[in-house]
């Protein structure tokens, strides 16, 4: 009997954060995948199914605030993880798409061990399949 690993998509701009996170995440069994734009996110959704998303809210090509809000006002896609990866510091205006709608958030720079630790915690408090 086999099993799908869980997935997580990063939303991410820079390649060596994407290829950071692949290294990362993919030995705790899981399987990484990549979009780059709006299009790439749906067809992500569409297509893969995530259990968690990883986002950079300073995104050049996606306003990350409008998305995470549809994903969260979304009854089929609302259970999805999310967690913030950015160089954006929290401010007030930001105070419900930290508090309310994101799992984690983590400035970069960051800890690589640590940022790997937290996505697992978040994936077996989820009941992710394979977790």
């Amino acid at each position: 009997m086999s099993f799908d690993p869980p997935k997580i998509l990063v939303i991410d701009p820079e390649p060596f954060i994407r290829e950071l996170l692949k290294i990362k995440l993919e030995p705790l069994g899981t399987r990484v995948e990549f979009a780059e734009d709006e299009e790439e996110v749906k067809k992500a959704l569409l297509e893969h199914r995530p259990e968690l998303i990883i986002i950079d809210i300073l995104h050049p090509r996606l306003d990350a605030y409008k998305f995470v809000q549809g994903l969260k006002n979304n009854p089929k896609l609302e259970a999805i993880k999310v967690v913030v990866l950015t160089f954006k510091k929290r401010d007030p205006a930001t105070w419900f798409l930290y508090n309310v709608w994101v799992e984690a958030f983590f400035e970069k720079p960051f800890l690589p061990d640590q940022f790997a630790r937290k996505m697992k915690e978040i994936m077996q408090l989820s009941g992710a399949v394979g977790w």
